[in-house]
């Protein structure tokens, strides 16, 4: 599928987040490893679908299926990350629940 069928991309879903740290005008350390990683993980996210379309032409229910897998993986991995200090700060939460959020409105179809 190209890029132009995405109903709701993966920068938007960045900058979702972004706009989220961005809320209280100051990004701390934390916020911006968390960010980071995210950003990583989404173009990850978004290159295991093209590839996973391209190698298994799906069928819808399986494609929505492997996205669901694909954006809980995205959650826990920010969610580790947040917790690497062992503790998730009220910022760094706001910023999980952003992503939960945006990522809902990630969209292939």
């Amino acid at each position: 599928m190209s890029r132009e069928k995405i109903e709701y991309p993966i920068h938007l879903v960045l900058e979702g987040v972004v706009k989220q740290a961005e809320r209280d005008g100051v990004i701390t350390k934390e916020e911006a490893e968390l960010i980071r990683k995210i950003q990583i993980d989404a173009r990850m996210l978004e290159k295991n679908i093209q590839e996973y379309i391209k190698e298994k032409s799906p069928s819808k229910e399986e494609l929505e299926q492997f996205i669901a897998n694909e954006k809980e993986k995205l959650i826990k991995q920010a969610t580790e990350v947040a917790m690497a200090d062992g503790i998730i700060s009220n910022d760094e939460k706001g910023i999980i629940d952003r992503l939960v959020e945006e990522l809902s409105k990630y969209s292939y179809f």
